[in-house]
């Protein structure tokens, strides 16, 4: 089920169980920690999706990438799904990277009906 290309996808990380005491401790330093990683340029201007989506055409395009070459998450949002914390703050994010997808192939690859 893994593809590769899921990577460029503009993406928003979730991190659960912040209800935990050693979550919350821990959370703003690991959501800066993962803000950090990736391309300087891709939080504000993610790739389009319908440009992901396309098969690669070239061989050189399928070298092996770094970390640092995928684009950084659109937001890292801590929750608790089974205490309901934050999950409107979680909806909101998600609905904000779908907007990012501006074109109906675009919101197809999220699932959602164009």
């Amino acid at each position: 089920m893994y593809n590769p290309e899921y990577l460029e996808r503009p993406y928003v990380i979730i991190l659960n169980k912040i209800d935990l005491p050693e979550a919350k401790d821990k959370l703003q330093s690991l959501t800066q920690e993962i803000m950090r990683i990736g391309n300087n340029g891709a939080a504000s201007e993610p790739k389009p999706c319908s440009e992901v989506l396309d098969p690669l055409s070239d061989e050189t395009d399928r070298k092996e990438k770094r970390l640092e070459d995928y684009p950084r998450p659109l937001s890292v949002v801590g929750v608790s799904v089974l205490k309901g914390i934050r999950i409107n703050e979680m909806l909101k994010e998600i609905r904000s990277a779908l907007r990012k997808c501006s074109d109906s192939k675009e919101a197809l690859a999220f699932g959602v009906p164009p």
